[in-house]
């Protein structure tokens, strides 16, 4: 007969045999450490006074490759002393050109000081990553035959490109598309399963197909529900790259729209009421602004108060329009972008899914720029000829991948 005293060990091996404590990451020895400060101060004394040629690395597909990874950690390291310079400002209580935003509300003379100097410090570090990524950017094909011809593009938009998008893993237009955000249609949801002891031999569940990626302690697996593409649903990791987002919509797509002044000629007081003068805006966000301010066809919007209203396009706000306008224009742009970025690598160019599999016939020019479009005033010239093709061995001497995983692994496109 057993006692409770056994029955109580019983309960406690079963308890520790299920809920086991997580088992910590080995810390770096200090003989590791040295290694990799001695490879540091290596590279650095090889490159000092001597720093890379870009335009000669930018010829080859691994030296692209290396660029757009340099790209992606640049503009991280931009994003962090830019929110700490406006974290600062909204400190002070002032705006970005240093006057008060509200005189009521001032700090003490001392802090403003003190803290005065550290956004000088971070403004300073941003234009130091700007630099740096100008050299690296002005020296890829892409930008050189494509993104410098077009107005109000500039060297931080491209940064967010090139460092985000993988155009080698985008064979569709659609995978851009759906990566930035602004697919209103349905998708496969994906979950994260934390706590998995064996990634490498995690064994699937009632309602997952199959795991697209594997960390050191969780996966993430693909389910058969359906969610929405441009929305985040509770219990699914994100489907699309929410910070890519707010960069195109907001910041490039703002910079489209300010483009009014022609390079190389200065502003003047009238030229905030002129329009603008790329060529996206006057295609494709006037008309469709246009055209939704006097349409009958019926959408939802939600009100101030939280109420979902279903209402015709005509009555909807301005800034509803305007967004909706603004989307369509960045898909006509990822559409030009897909399509030239794979033209330069080598890599195939699908058709779009309307002329593929709907038949449609477009009947003016299917691309708004192009690689054959004529470059801006003061646009470097570049020879094509010149460019390596892109090929699938992205695999250096010494085994390591170059493509790396740019894009953040809950938010892969499948």
């Amino acid at each position: 007969m057993k006692s409770v005293k056994d029955d109580t060990k019983t309960a406690v091996a079963v308890t520790s045999e299920v809920s086991q404590p997580k088992v910590r990451k080995p810390r770096k020895s200090k003989a590791q450490k040295v290694n990799e400060d001695a490879e540091y101060d290596a590279w650095v004394e090889k490159h000092a006074g001597n720093p890379p040629d870009y335009e000669t690395q930018a010829k080859t597909a691994e030296g692209r490759l290396k660029i757009k990874k340099a790209c992606d950690y640049l503009v991280r390291a931009y994003d962090i002393f830019q929110n700490d310079r406006k974290r600062l400002h909204g400190i002070l209580n002032i705006k970005a050109d240093g006057s008060p935003r509200n005189s009521r509300q001032e700090a003490p003379p001392d802090v403003v000081y003190d803290l005065t100097e550290s956004s000088k410090s971070a403004f300073a570090q941003e234009k130091h990553i700007t630099n740096l990524l100008k050299t690296r950017i002005i020296a890829m094909p892409i930008w050189k035959e494509f993104l410098s011809k077009i107005p109000g593009m500039g060297i931080q938009g491209a940064a967010y490109i090139i460092g985000s998008y993988n155009i080698q893993m985008a064979t569709t237009v659609s995978k851009l598309i759906q990566f930035t955000g602004m697919n209103p249609g349905k998708v496969p949801g994906k979950k994260r399963v934390n706590r998995v002891k064996d990634p490498a031999n995690y064994v699937l569940k009632t309602g997952e197909l199959e795991v697209v990626y594997r960390g050191d302690d969780y996966v993430i697996v693909k389910t058969n529900t359906m969610v929405r593409g441009d929305c985040k649903t509770k219990g699914f990791v994100c489907p699309f790259n929410s910070n890519l987002r707010v960069k195109v919509l907001g910041i490039i797509g703002a910079n489209f729209s300010l483009a009014r002044v022609k390079r190389g000629r200065k502003k003047q007081p009238g030229d905030a009421a002129m329009p603008s003068l790329n060529p996206y805006m006057l295609e494709v966000y006037y008309p469709e602004k246009e055209r939704l301010a006097h349409s009958e066809d019926m959408t939802t919007e939600r009100k101030r108060n939280g109420e979902i209203a279903e209402l015709p396009w005509k009555d909807c706000s301005l800034g509803h329009r305007h967004r909706a306008a603004m989307r369509k224009t960045m898909k006509a742009f990822l559409r030009d972008l897909y399509v030239a970025w794979r033209t330069l690598e080598g890599l195939p160019v699908r058709e779009s899914y309307q002329a593929q599999y709907l038949g449609h016939v477009h009947s003016g020019k299917e691309t708004i720029v192009s690689l054959d479009s004529p470059a801006l005033p003061g646009s470097p010239a570049y020879n094509k000829d010149e460019i390596i093709p892109f090929k699938l061995e992205t695999v250096d001497e010494d085994g390591v991948d170059l493509i790396g995983e740019s894009m953040p692994e809950s938010e892969v496109v499948a």
